[in-house]
């Protein structure tokens, strides 16, 4: 007998390879670089989830539980590693952010001191602090919807597979 794939089994396995593959391919230059034990994690746990997104479309039932217990792996990952990963990519991100505007600063002096005396304005040397701490809080905020939202995801994924008519499609 022929198993019907049901249309959330192939909306969740299409989302996690599409997702898995993508992250995998930009693993490298991620934020996820600085923190080592995040990048073996992903490094292990994104060919895993190919290999298993596509035994989900076949309904097999070992891709089922492996889904899960990955699921739950990224979630207490991403929520232990929060902390951390907040902090190095808000710190990578204000470096660049600070470069950028110091680059940019240096280019409008040299132009401002072609100018008569008369005309120059102030060009500041440094991020004024407003603006730095709006890029913080910003980021910030980003971050944590981004953490959340992945979080959410794989309750999601847990809670659907978990389901007694989502496992009747395995049996």
């Amino acid at each position: 007998m022929d198993k019907k794939l049901p249309k959330g089994v192939k909306i969740f396995a299409i989302l996690i390879l599409t997702n898995s593959v993508l992250s995998l391919l930009s693993l490298g230059g991620s934020r996820n670089a600085g923190i080592p034990f995040t990048f073996f994690f992903y490094l292990l746990i994104l060919p895993a989830s190919i290999a298993v997104s596509i035994y989900l479309l076949k309904l097999k039932e070992w891709a089922r539980v492996a889904i899960i217990v990955i699921s739950v792996l990224v979630a207490l990952q991403t929520i232990v590693t929060f902390p951390a990963t907040l902090s190095y990519t808000r710190n990578a991100y204000m470096q660049s952010l600070n470069a950028e505007f110091t680059k940019a600063a240096a280019i409008a002096s040299s132009q401002n001191a072609k100018l008569p005396p008369a005309e120059r304005g102030i060009v500041p040397s440094a991020l004024p602090p407003a603006e730095e701490k709006a890029a913080r809080q910003m980021l910030d905020l980003a971050l944590i919807f981004f953490m959340g939202l992945s979080v959410m995801f794989n309750a999601g994924v847990v809670y659907y597979f978990v389901n007694a008519n989502v496992k009747k499609s395995f049996a």
